[in-house]
């Protein structure tokens, strides 16, 4: 008899699900590397948190917080590349504002837990939307 899942692993899987969906949907848009590390590609691949999604349930999927980095330059970061941080904090000042990273902290800070059902909605959105501009 197969073992039911409980409520916690349906969420839990829902929420991979929806990073699942936006992860394939920016490699699908792509566009330019924010890092112009030492060995970029030019072209993004991958998009990474600025504020780490572990860190801010708020920011997870907020796209403002989304860095478009190509994998040499996001490997590079994360082995401590200032040139690569630089780098991409100018291009998203710039496509985001000068006050970027001051709004992504209001998101933070106003961001009320939402109860379960509500996340379990808002995923679900996520998902249609992300899936739903896969011809981009």
């Amino acid at each position: 008899m197969k073992k039911q899942k409980t409520q916690r692993e349906k969420d839990k899987k829902l929420l991979k699900d929806a990073s699942k969906a936006m992860q394939d949907h920016f490699r699908r848009v792509g566009g330019p590397c924010y890092g112009e590390g030492l060995s970029c590609l030019g072209y993004t691949n991958v998009r990474h948190h600025h504020f780490h999604w572990g860190q801010s349930a708020a920011l997870r999927f907020e796209e403002s917080n989304l860095v478009p980095l190509c994998s040499p330059c996001h490997q590079a970061f994360h082995k401590g590349s200032h040139r690569v941080k630089t780098n991409y904090e100018r291009e998203m000042h710039d496509t985001w504002g000068k006050d970027w990273e001051d709004k992504l902290l209001e998101i933070e800070q106003n961001y009320i837990k939402r109860c379960v059902p509500d996340q379990r909605e808002y995923l679900l959105n996520l998902i249609k939307f992300y899936e739903g501009n896969a011809s981009d």
